[in-house]
C-alpha cells in the first residue's frame, strides 16, 4: 500500500517539475500567484467506498483542515505550491468484517494530525479561476486503535497513529480583495503502514470546499 503511495506521489512530483519549467515571466501574475495564501477546508468522503489499496467497507471519512500555502515555482502557464495542512478534527467511521467475531458492526474513531508534504500544480487557465492537482502527506492520530477486532480469540489491531495520502483535484476561483474558493476532489488513504499485526487500510472518496487568502 505504501509503495503505491509513494509511486503516485513521485508521479505527481515529476509531473510539476516537467510543467514547471524556469522562464521569464510574460504579462502581469494572476490574481493570487506568488503571494503566501492561509485558509480552511472541509471534506465528506462519498459512496461507494473504493477498495483500490484500501480493502476497509463502508468507510466514510469527515474532515476539517487549516492550509497554509506558498509558491515555490512559477512560470506564465502556472504555479507550483507547497501546502501544509492542520488537521484540528476528523472521524473515521467502517464497517467490521463478516469473518470478525462482531461481523457488520459500525466503528467509529476520532483523531487530529497534520500533512506537511503537500505539493501541487495550479494551472493559470483564466485570470480568476485555476484547475489545480496533487498530493498531500501526513499523520492522523486516532483516539483508539484503528481497526480492532477479535478472530478465534486473537486481537487484531492496527494503530492509532495512521499515515495519510490524497491525490486530488480540485477547481480555484478568485472572488475579490485576495479571497478564494476551492472546491474538488481527493482520493483519501489512511494506513498504519503494517505497524499493527492488521492493516487493511481505509480509501475515500472525499469531495471537498474551502476558503483562502492572500496575506502578502
Amino acid at each position: 500500500m505504501a509503495f503505491r503511495i509513494c509511486h503516485a506521489a513521485a508521479a505527481v512530483s515529476i509531473l510539476c517539475s516537467i510543467l514547471v519549467c524556469p522562464t521569464e515571466a510574460a504579462g502581469p501574475d494572476p490574481v493570487g500567484s506568488g503571494k503566501l495564501e492561509v485558509g480552511f477546508w472541509g471534506g465528506v468522503s462519498g459512496v461507494p467506498t473504493p477498495t483500490v489499496i484500501g480493502k476497509s467497507e463502508d468507510v466514510r471519512l469527515e474532515l476539517l483542515a487549516l492550509r497554509v500555502a506558498l509558491p515555490i515555482l512559477r512560470n506564465p502557464s502556472g504555479a507550483l505550491m507547497y501546502t501544509v495542512d492542520v488537521v484540528p478534527f476528523a472521524r473515521l467511521s467502517y464497517r467490521s468484517p463478516n469473518w470478525v467475531a462482531e461481523p457488520g458492526i459500525h466503528r467509529t474513531a476520532r483523531a487530529a494530525g497534520i500533512a506537511p508534504a503537500g505539493i501541487g500544480y495550479r494551472f493559470h487557465a483564466m485570470k480568476n479561476i485555476e484547475p489545480w492537482i496533487g498530493f498531500e502527506g501526513g499523520f492522523l492520530y486516532f483516539n483508539h486503535d484503528v481497526p480492532r477486532e477479535t478472530f478465534n480469540d486473537e486481537v487484531l489491531e492496527g494503530k492509532r497513529f495512521n499515515f495519510t495520502g490524497a491525490l486530488n483535484v480540485g477547481l480555484r476561483v478568485h472572488l475579490r480583495d485576495g479571497l478564494a474558493i476551492e472546491g474538488g476532489y481527493k482520493y483519501y488513504h489512511l494506513s498504519n503502514g503494517y505497524r499493527g499485526n492488521w492493516n487493511p487500510g481505509f480509501d475515500s472518496n472525499l469531495w471537498y470546499v474551502g476558503l483562502s487568502w492572500s496575506v502578502r
